[in-house]
C-alpha cells in the first residue's frame, strides 16, 4: 500500500468513526426522546434501575442500528473525506502530479467494501447471537420476557400454541402441541397447563431436546392420539377399551404381557415356562443398552424401562417400572412423543377390563428444535430480521414460515444489501469529485441521488408488488450500470 493509499484510507476511516458515533448517538437520542415514558412509567423502579434498563435496551438494539445506518454512514464518510480534500485543493495537487481521480477513489472504495463486509458479519453472527434480547420491548429491557406463542411450526411439522412463554423460567403456560404428519394432516395433539424446556433426554436411539408438558393435581397433561399415525384406523376400533394417555396414567400392556417377553429366557435356562411368575425383579439389559423394550400393538405404544418388578400373586406389592418411557411413533419410525416417568405402578381394579400404569412425576415429552429462545424470537413480528441468512434459507426450504413471500424477500435482500451499499457509494462519488467548486451544491446533489436510490429500493420491496427476486435485484440491475457510467464520466 502506497503512501497515498494509506492517507486516503486513514482519512476515510477517521471520518467513518466520527460519523458512526454521531449517527448512532443521534439514532438512540431520537428514539429515547420519543419513547422515554415507556422506560420510566414503572413507579417501582429506582432511577438507577431505569438507567440500567435504558442502557440494556439500546446496547442490544445498536447491533440492528448498524444494519439500518451502516450503508448511509459509509456514503457520507466517503463524501465528507473527498469533499474536504477537494475543498483544501488536495485533489487538485494530486491531479497536477499526474495521479488520476480513479486512483484516489480506489483505496476508498476498497475500504468501503471491507466495512460493508463487517456489516454483513454483524447481520450473520452478532444479531442472531443477541436475538432473544432484541425482541424485548422497552418495558421489558431487564424484566422477564413474556410472549404468547401462536402457531409456530417445528421441523417435525408439530404446531405449538401457548398463552404465555416466560423466557427467564424456560416455561410455557396453557400449552397445545398439534401433531401433524409430513403432509400436514392432523394425527393428534398434547395439551397441558404448563410445559418446561427439557434437554438431553436419552434413549437407545439418541438424545433429544424438547418440551415436557406437565399437569396439575386436578388437570393432568393429556396426549390425544386417537388415530394410528399415518392411517385412518381409530385406536378405539382396534382396542375398544383404549383411553387417552395422560401425565398421570397410561393404559398400555400390563405386567403379565411384559413378562411374556422373558418366557424364552426362562425356557432357555431349562426351567418351566411358569417360572416367569416367580421372577422378583428384572434388572437393566446386560448388552449395554439403556432400556428394555416391549411393544404394545393394540395401544400403538412402545414401553421402555430400566428396571421391572413384576410383583407376585401372593404379594400385595404391585408391579413397578422404573425410569420408564412410553414411546409413540409414526409408521415411518419418526418419534411423535414420549411419556416419561421416574416410576410407574400397575393399578387394576377387579371390575376393570384393563388396568393402567400410574405415573410418578409423569410428563409428556415432545422433541423439537424450538427452544425457548427460538420461540421468543419467532413470536416477534419482525423475527426474520434477527435470523442469519443460512437459518432463513433453512426455514424457506422446510416451508416453516407463514409468509413465504416475505421470507424470500428478506433472503434476497440480504444478498443485495452489501451490493446496494456500494452502488449507493458509487452514485454519490461523482458529484463530490466534480470540478465544480461549490461544495454545498455538490453535497446536495450527492444527498439527492443517494436518497432517490434508497426510496427506489423501498418502493421495489414494499409497494410495487413485484416478485421477491425482482424486488430485491431490480435496484441493482438499474442503478448498478448507471453508477459505473457516472463514475467513468468523472474528468480525471
Amino acid at each position: 500500500m502506497r503512501t497515498l493509499d494509506r492517507y486516503v484510507v486513514r482519512s476515510f476511516l477517521w471520518s467513518f468513526l466520527m460519523l458512526f458515533i454521531v449517527m448512532m448517538s443521534l439514532r438512540i437520542i431520537v428514539d429515547l426522546s420519543v419513547n422515554l415514558d415507556e422506560f420510566v412509567k414503572d413507579p417501582k423502579l429506582t432511577t438507577v434501575e431505569k438507567l440500567l434498563n435504558i442502557f440494556s435496551y439500546y446496547s442490544n438494539q445498536s447491533v440492528m442500528y448498524v444494519q439500518e445506518l451502516g450503508g448511509i454512514i459509509i456514503v457520507i464518510s466517503a463524501a465528507f473525506t473527498l469533499g474536504r480534500m477537494n475543498h483544501t485543493n488536495e485533489l487538485t495537487a494530486m491531479l497536477a502530479s499526474g495521479v488520476s481521480l480513479r486512483r484516489v477513489v480506489f483505496p476508498l472504495v476498497m475500504a468501503a467494501i471491507v466495512l460493508d463486509v463487517l456489516i454483513v458479519l454483524d447481520q450473520e453472527y452478532v444479531v442472531p447471537a443477541v436475538a432473544p434480547n432484541l425482541v424485548r420491548s422497552r418495558t421489558e429491557a431487564q424484566d422477564v420476557l413474556t410472549r404468547p406463542i401462536r402457531l409456530i411450526t417445528d421441523d417435525a411439522n408439530t404446531c405449538w400454541l401457548a398463552d404465555r412463554l416466560i423466557l427467564e423460567q424456560r416455561k410455557m403456560e396453557n400449552v397445545t402441541a398439534i401433531c401433524r404428519d409430513p403432509h400436514g394432516r392432523w394425527i393428534g395433539m398434547a395439551t397441558a397447563v404448563q410445559a418446561f424446556e427439557e434437554n438431553d433426554v436419552q434413549d437407545d436411539d439418541g438424545t433429544y431436546n424438547g418440551w415436557s408438558l406437565a399437569g396439575t393435581f386436578d388437570q393432568p397433561a393429556v396426549l390425544e392420539l386417537p388415530f394410528v399415525p399415518g392411517s385412518t384406523d381409530a385406536l378405539f376400533d382396534i382396542n375398544p377399551h383404549y383411553r387417552m394417555p395422560t401425565g398421570d396414567d397410561v393404559y398400555a400392556a400390563g405386567p403379565d404381557r411384559l413378562l411374556e417377553s422373558f418366557r424364552d429366557d426362562v425356557v432357555r435356562d431349562g426351567r418351566p415356562p411358569e417360572d416367569i411368575h416367580k421372577i422378583i425383579e428384572i434388572p437393566p439389559p446386560p448388552d449395554g443398552k439403556r432400556f428394555r423394550r416391549a411393544m404394545d400393538e393394540t395401544s400403538n405404544v412402545e414401553i421402555r424401562y430400566k428396571r421391572f418388578r413384576p410383583g407376585r400373586p401372593e404379594s400385595t406389592a404391585p408391579a413397578e417400572l422404573h425410569d420408564v418411557q412410553f414411546v409413540f411413533r409414526s409408521p415411518e419410525g419418526k418419534l411423535i412423543a414420549m411419556i416419561l416417568a421416574d416410576r410407574a405402578i400397575w393399578r387394576q381394579k377387579p371390575h376393570e377390563v384393563e388396568g393402567r400404569w400410574r405415573l410418578t412425576r409423569g410428563r409428556i415429552f415432545i422433541p423439537t428444535e424450538l427452544t425457548s429462545d427460538v420461540l421468543a424470537l419467532q413470536s416477534s413480528s419482525n423475527w426474520l430480521d434477527f435470523m442469519s441468512t443460512s437459518a432463513l434459507a433453512d426455514l424457506i426450504a422446510f416451508g416453516r414460515v407463514k409468509n413465504e413471500s416475505a421470507a424470500r424477500l428478506e433472503f434476497y435482500s440480504r444478498v443485495t444489501l452489501p451490493i446496494d451499499n456500494i452502488i449507493m457509494l458509487l452514485l454519490g462519488l461523482p458529484f463530490i469529485l466534480s470540478r465544480e467548486r461549490n461544495i454545498k451544491a455538490s453535497a446536495a446533489l450527492c444527498l439527492l441521488v443517494t436518497a432517490s436510490f434508497l426510496v427506489f429500493v423501498y418502493l421495489c420491496q414494499y409497494t410495487l408488488g413485484a416478485t421477491p427476486l425482482l424486488a430485491a435485484w431490480l435496484p441493482v440491475l438499474i442503478f448498478g450500470p448507471l453508477s459505473a457510467v457516472m463514475l467513468d464520466s468523472v474528468k480525471t
